[in-house]
């Protein structure tokens, strides 16, 4: 029987799996994006030494243990039916922002924070912050307390309340945007962030595989929105619709 541990075996191939579609998608029809935001640069290898400072200086906790924490809490989240995105999803996160140097990331619907900290961790890397909302209080606390067992209390902030309440009264703009929460209401979320999100900036709207029904108006409001580009992606059994805001107007209608 072999000794390897079985979640440790999934996270290896969720995050060559990761990559992978990386190259593959950013590689190929968005290869334009990358050149704008510096993705592939960033994402190579001889950066390695200075990311790994990087980590240890804005966390008490070590990359590899924050990954063991991961998994523990994915495991959680599958025997008490939190509906965690899975390992492959997670990596993906982390590897758009760390690639694209995101500063400043906001997310709908943090859960019991478990990507919160993969996004956490790619801000440890371009040295960004995430704000974070749910509208749970329970959820929200258990949030907290997770964010700051990793110890990322300087670089993830959970805010409780409707985020539909909550998003125009935050300050500045955004570069980054994950969108994981009630998924009918995905395009409603959109028009309320859109005016805070920079050009230049990504969407990563979750379950855009397997729910895609029921974001249905989302997903065709920000195709058919000439300011994004926007590609659905396969991460695990599941996926994210992933949208660029371009730098300057379409001029398809000039």
């Amino acid at each position: 029987m072999s000794a390897t541990n079985p979640v440790h075996h999934v996270r290896r191939t969720a995050h060559d799996m990761a990559k992978s579609i990386m190259t593959r998608i950013f590689g190929t029809s968005l290869l334009s994006i990358i050149l704008i935001t510096g993705m592939i640069t960033s994402c190579q290898g001889p950066r390695q030494e200075e990311e790994a400072a990087g980590i240890s200086e804005r966390t008490a906790m070590p990359e590899q243990e924050i990954l063991k924490f991961l998994d523990t809490l994915f495991v959680y989240g599958q025997e008490h039916e939190m509906f965690n995105m899975p390992p492959g999803d997670g990596e993906f996160l982390r590897l758009c922002v760390a690639g694209s140097g995101v500063q400043r990331a906001l997310e709908i619907g943090t859960s019991n924070g478990l990507s919160a900290i993969w996004i956490g961790l790619g801000l440890l890397e371009s040295g960004g912050t995430l704000t974070t909302l749910e509208i749970d209080h329970e959820k929200a606390e258990e949030a907290k307390r997770n964010i700051r067992k990793v110890g990322m209390e300087d670089v993830i902030e959970v805010i409780e309340g409707d985020a539909f309440e909550v998003i125009p009264k935050l300050e500045g703009t955004f570069d980054f945007v994950h969108l994981d929460a009630w998924k009918e209401e995905y395009k409603r979320f959109f028009n309320t962030f859109n005016p805070k999100l920079e050009r230049g900036g990504l969407i990563a709207a979750h379950n855009a595989v397997l729910m895609a029904s029921y974001m249905q108006d989302y997903l065709d409001a920000v195709r058919a929105d000439p300011e994004y580009i926007t590609a659905t992606v396969q991460t695990s059994n599941d996926g994210f619709a992933l949208s660029y805001k371009r730098n300057s107007h379409s001029r398809d209608n000039d």
